[in-house]
């Protein structure tokens, strides 16, 4: 038994040479036609680079107001915010500034930033975390590190001014409001002090 064990588990080295070498047309043939299939391919297919950005959204999400804090609230969760997010960073706002620094062979070929989105970018929620992946190819790696970098800048830009406006409505409100109230207690006041 120990005997048809060994000899199956043996390959005979010197036959399969022996073989290759009275078939050597054939597998010369077989090699050299496969490495040309592989150079023509490699020279035909246009070159394309990846880049991919991470960014962390957990921070902006605390300071969300209204539907998306009550979509969170009723059950939409985290996921449901990324998915915001994501949406946004293919939005006009996000895009239309890199497409308009990128060179294009015609102006007239120039993409809309919806078409521009789903050529040029893969933006995805990493397993219903808060973190969001912006995966962006170019022609190059110089252009496919700015694209995706880009994207994420202009959100966080995006993120910012709407924050700021927010909070200086926010301000704006308060003073008016400290001020009605001051005034209100003056008159208080000036009638309790006749009184």
């Amino acid at each position: 038994m120990e005997n048809n064990v060994q000899t199956e588990e043996s390959i005979d080295l010197g036959k399969l040479m022996q073989i290759l070498n009275d078939r050597r047309k054939t597998v010369g043939t077989i090699v050299g036609g496969c490495t040309a299939l592989a150079l023509i391919v490699s020279l035909v297919l246009p070159k394309t680079y990846e880049s991919t950005t991470l960014v962390q959204t957990s921070s902006a999400g605390k300071s969300l107001g209204g539907s998306a804090a009550m979509a969170a609230m009723l059950g939409g969760g985290s996921s449901g915010i990324e998915l915001n997010f994501i949406e946004l960073m293919k939005s006009r706002t996000v895009l239309e500034p890199i497409i308009d620094q990128m060179e294009w062979e015609d102006e007239k070929k120039k993409p809309q930033a919806k078409d521009f989105a789903k050529k040029f970018l893969k933006i995805e929620n990493t397993k219903q975390t808060h973190l969001i992946t912006v995966t962006a190819t170019g022609k190059s790696p110089e252009e496919a590190q700015m694209i995706s970098q880009s994207v994420v800048d202009n959100f966080l830009a995006m993120q910012t001014d709407k924050a700021k406006q927010t909070q200086s409505t926010l301000i704006k409100f308060l003073d008016e409001r400290i001020t009605e109230t001051k005034q209100e207690a003056e008159e208080a006041r000036t009638k309790f002090a006749e009184y």
